[in-house]
């Protein structure tokens, strides 16, 4: 995890919170909050997404919030 943040659109009188900026091996993406638990069937650790997008939303939506980040980062 390199940073933790919150995203703000005043448009739209919104802020997600908690949101994380992750990277490894050249790759950066967002992780959002979520809260965790146990999957009954291998009682291994998931993660359940407080924040939905549409297939076709999430994307451009990352674009603007990366971008943001690194103008914020200069």
């Amino acid at each position: 995890m390199k940073a933790s943040f919150n995203v703000l659109i005043p448009e739209w009188g919104m802020t997600i919170r908690s949101c994380a900026l992750f990277e490894k091996d050249g790759r950066r993406w967002i992780g959002y909050p979520s809260r965790t638990y146990d999957d009954p069937e291998n009682g291994k650790k998931k993660y359940y997404s407080y924040i939905l997008f549409d297939e076709k939303v999430k994307p451009k939506f990352e674009e603007s919030v990366l971008k943001a980040l690194k103008k914020f980062n200069d």
